[in-house]
């Protein structure tokens, strides 16, 4: 229990570290501490995770409401840094992937906890959750910077390479946002195909 009122305290904490970030100016001294504190909080959230599938699971619910309210609506504009994006990206996919939350082929042979984990995921991606995913992932995080296109057109293997290499996606935002649209899109194609369908037909 005190484990879990510790965990359950991250995420107050979290809130209030990002609230304390939109008032400091980028570059303070204040600001670069805060967010290193930022990353180590979700990086406990993550091991625990990681390492601790089935304990988590009363926190799934309230860490997929955080991170894509943070990352994926209006909640997080003027606070967000490209470090805890990668992290609640992470958070997502982990959860998303998680092997230890995917029932049996025969459902009846689950374990009860697998059961209760599957049940809180299939609860929250929504058709509207995962619509809104799918379009802030394509229209916001699949951008391309200036930066990024003077690399493409100077080195596109190059470009490809460092971007899809090793473990980048677990640090850097450009392949951890192709990671989980891929894992968010394996996961819920039946809802997402049509939704982005009919987003290319948009853009003809």
């Amino acid at each position: 229990m005190e484990v879990m009122g510790f965990l359950s305290a991250v995420f107050e904490r979290l809130k209030q570290f990002l609230k304390c970030c939109g008032q400091v100016g980028v570059g303070s001294v204040c600001r670069e501490k805060l967010e290193k504190t930022i990353i180590l909080f979700t990086k406990v959230l993550l091991d625990f995770l990681e390492y601790h599938p089935f304990p988590f699971i009363p926190l799934i619910q309230r860490c997929l409401e955080f991170s894509v309210s943070f990352v994926f609506t209006a909640a997080g504009d003027g606070l967000l840094f490209e470090r805890f994006i990668v992290q609640c990206m992470n958070l997502i996919k982990s959860i998303v992937k998680n092997e230890a939350y995917r029932p049996d082929k025969n459902i009846e042979d689950s374990k009860p906890e697998v059961l209760e984990a599957h049940k809180i995921k299939t609860a929250f991606f929504t058709h509207p959750t995962l619509t809104e995913i799918a379009k802030r992932l394509v229209s916001k995080y699949f951008l391309l910077t200036e930066e990024e296109l003077v690399m493409w057109e100077e080195d596109p293997e190059g470009f490809a390479v460092e971007e899809t290499g090793g473990d980048s996606w677990k640090y850097s935002l450009r392949p951890c946002t192709e990671v989980l649209f891929l894992d968010v899109f394996h996961s819920y194609s039946q809802t997402l195909t049509p939704v982005l369908l009919e987003m290319m037909q948009n853009l003809q």
